[in-house]
């Protein structure tokens, strides 16, 4: 018996016609896919704000300071929040937590920007920061 759920077969071989009527179709899932995650967007941006107590400490690289000190004196903050799993090792941390992060490198574009950047997540900050100094 030939086993058919091997993910590496190929797909089936059919003529140019076949082959646009699938594509065409797929598309068309892709764009009512693409609608759906703008609405969503959308819907998140609307989301009303909370307003945060500039005076709530926070724990960095300078020991306790403010949230209003996160922002260095400039008028944005934008904070990306690091979903941290408390205890576990570099390996059992957010993929794409870490994925974002690691492309934020240059930061002068933002500062000649008014807009200070920062990582924040739940946790001993000591151990974050040996996962900071270990990724580089």
């Amino acid at each position: 018996m030939t086993d058919t759920t091997d993910a590496t077969a190929a797909p089936r071989v059919v003529d140019r016609e076949a082959f646009e009527a699938e594509l065409a179709m797929l598309r068309e899932r892709e764009k009512a896919h693409t609608r759906a995650g703008d609405a969503l967007a959308a819907a998140r941006r609307r989301l009303p704000m909370v307003e945060v107590d500039a005076r709530t400490p926070i724990v960095g690289e300078h020991g306790t300071t403010t949230l209003r000190e996160a922002f260095e004196g400039r008028r944005i903050l934008l904070a990306y929040y690091f979903m941290w799993h408390q205890g576990k090792p570099a390996s059992g941390q957010c993929e794409g937590c870490t994925y974002f992060t690691d492309q934020v490198r240059a930061q002068s574009v933002l500062r000649s920007r008014d807009v200070t950047y920062a990582t924040f997540c739940q946790g001993p900050y000591a151990e974050s920061r040996r996962y900071r100094d270990f990724m580089g």
